[in-house]
């Protein structure tokens, strides 16, 4: 909404920017803390491997399902944040696309969002509400741990309450 009432945008790679100054620092510092903690607690061996260390110091990890199911300690929930950069990267097409539309066709793709997920999974579970319960923690050894990773933590899977977002903030 506060983006909505400047008379000036940023948008694009700059506004990703001046993003991740304002969360980076402090992320930084929990994923220092959270390693330091596991080895405190646990020895070096408990420290997790340089794909995992990297993904998340690159806030990756909600693009790598497995990864963020494994976390980094106190920071698994965190995953989100690596949403956000995708999110921040389409704001301004998304932005602009909603200032372009008539209130009604905003109230309409506020409908879409919000029913986008349920609608989905009711579609995608027909027949086998429980799916997921076959799900290992961590694995992607078949179809049903990807899948299930994939709905859990990946920005697609997410996107739609963004865009609800985005409209709410114009009808407000």
């Amino acid at each position: 909404h506060a983006e909505m009432r400047r008379a000036e945008h940023e948008f694009g790679v700059g506004y990703v920017v001046k993003r991740l100054r304002g969360i980076y620092p402090t992320y930084a510092l929990g994923i220092a803390a959270s390693l330091g903690t596991r080895v405190w607690l646990r020895g070096v061996g408990a420290l997790p491997s340089g794909v995992d260390l990297l993904t998340h110091a690159a806030l990756l990890q909600a693009w790598v399902p497995p990864v963020a199911e494994r976390g980094l300690g106190y920071l698994t929930h965190t995953w989100f944040l690596s949403c956000l950069v995708p999110y921040w990267l389409c704001f301004g097409g998304i932005f602009r696309a909603i200032q372009a539309l008539s209130d009604r066709a905003v109230l309409c793709v506020a409908g879409i969002a919000a029913t986008a997920a349920p609608l989905t999974y009711a579609v995608a579970a027909a027949g086998n509400p429980e799916w997921y319960k076959a799900h290992h923690h961590g694995h992607t050894g078949d179809g049903v741990d990807a899948l299930v990773g994939l709905v859990k933590f990946h920005p697609a899977a997410y996107l739609h309450v963004f865009v609800l977002g985005c409209t709410l903030a114009r009808v407000r």
